[in-house]
């Protein structure tokens, strides 16, 4: 067992948070899945790229994780019709470029119309939706009680 307060145990300590650190520009959160990037793809994660143009500091931002989903829902929407965008799941999702995810949808349920779709999300399109977020939530009037009944 090595004392926390040796050398070696404070430089292990400092190369394990670094490479938190490092994995973070490797892996998304996206909708209740986690993305962990390809060999294949050079590049950034979907969330290094938007935190690049924003103050965003986790992952775990609300505002974020909402602008994620909107910009999921309305790309499904596209490919299913509005109708039926509550009914789909994130079921997987791969990162193919920097700053660029491809996410699998299925059914929450079987059914003979309802066919698994992929969307394409990028870091532009999460950015806007985050910016419009904060904008609307800027901008929201203050709160007027008016009396019952009125």
């Amino acid at each position: 067992m090595t004392d926390q307060h040796t050398p070696a145990a404070r430089s292990n300590d400092a190369h394990q948070s670094a490479t938190a650190d490092d994995d973070m520009e490797c892996w998304d959160y996206i909708d209740g899945t986690t993305s962990f990037s390809r060999p294949s793809v050079n590049g950034k994660s979907l969330f290094a790229c938007v935190q690049e143009k924003t103050n965003l500091a986790h992952q775990s931002s609300e505002v974020y994780q909402l602008a994620i989903r909107r910009v999921i829902e309305r790309a499904t929407a596209e490919a299913v019709g509005v109708s039926t965008i509550g009914k789909y799941k994130t079921a997987s999702v791969w990162q193919i470029d920097s700053g660029e995810l491809l996410v699998r949808r299925v059914p929450m349920e079987s059914a003979p119309n309802m066919q698994p779709v992929s969307v394409d999300v990028t870091a532009q399109m999460v950015i806007d939706e985050y910016r419009e977020i904060l904008q609307r939530r800027h901008n929201k009037p203050a709160d007027v009680h008016t009396p019952a009944g009125q």
